[in-house]
């Protein structure tokens, strides 16, 4: 199954689903028309290729000083 690419914890939402495309603020659906993006149905598919994955936390940068026994 296509969740298996980004965990089974995915919660269904219109924005990734395989019926939706991105209409500005909305998502226009095949089968329901115009509506928001975190709202869903019992239609939905997850598309893994819609998805745009949270991007990582910056990692912390490090000194000589950090790494001193002083």
């Amino acid at each position: 199954m296509a969740t298996e690419l980004f965990g089974n914890r995915i919660s269904p939402a219109c924005r990734y689903c395989l019926d939706g495309y991105p209409n500005g603020e909305n998502v226009l659906c095949r089968r329901r028309g115009l509506v928001a993006p975190d709202s869903k149905c019992r239609y939905f598919y997850y598309d893994p290729l819609i998805r745009v994955p949270k991007r990582p936390l910056p990692l912390e940068t490090f000194t000589a000083e950090s790494f001193s026994l002083d």
